[in-house]
């Protein structure tokens, strides 16, 4: 079973403007309210730690695995176990003919897990995916 969030917005922005936020994973703590750090090195196939922040629990590390790195066009990462619960989280830009960026940010979650926490999902990960996107466009925008 698989469930996709996905989020969209419009960016005042270059894609190129769009894509230095997005791989300047240092700088991420000062704008992102989900991720507050990426661990790794941006190419395909490189392991690190992405940060989520999880309120009480605090900043928790999960595993990834960088899967697309195609500058002004993707990033995307993957983590978890793959039979159980994985998810690949993207960012997908495409530049628009008067210079701003459309944006399509989600991640497609994959695993027997899936079902057991669909409406979870859908109630409480959707809104936070969105706060990023939105953050995303406010720090691009500035």
């Amino acid at each position: 079973m698989s469930f996709e969030v996905k989020t969209e917005t419009t960016i005042s922005a270059s894609a190129a403007r769009v894509w230095e936020v997005l791989v300047d994973f240092a700088a991420y703590k000062q704008w992102n309210p989900v991720i507050s750090r990426v661990a790794c090195q941006l190419h395909e196939g490189a392991k690190g730690k992405a940060y989520f922040t999880m309120g009480a629990a605090g900043n928790v590390p999960i595993s990834i695995v960088i899967e697309q790195v195609k500058p002004k066009v993707e990033l995307s990462w993957s983590g978890g176990p793959r039979s159980l619960f994985h998810g690949t989280h993207y960012f997908r830009l495409r530049e628009l003919d008067d210079g701003a960026t459309h944006v399509a940010h989600g991640e497609l979650f994959e695993g027997a897990a899936v079902r057991f926490t669909h409406g979870l999902m859908r109630s409480k990960v959707v809104p936070v995916y969105q706060s990023l996107t939105d953050a995303l466009k406010r720090r691009c925008e500035a």
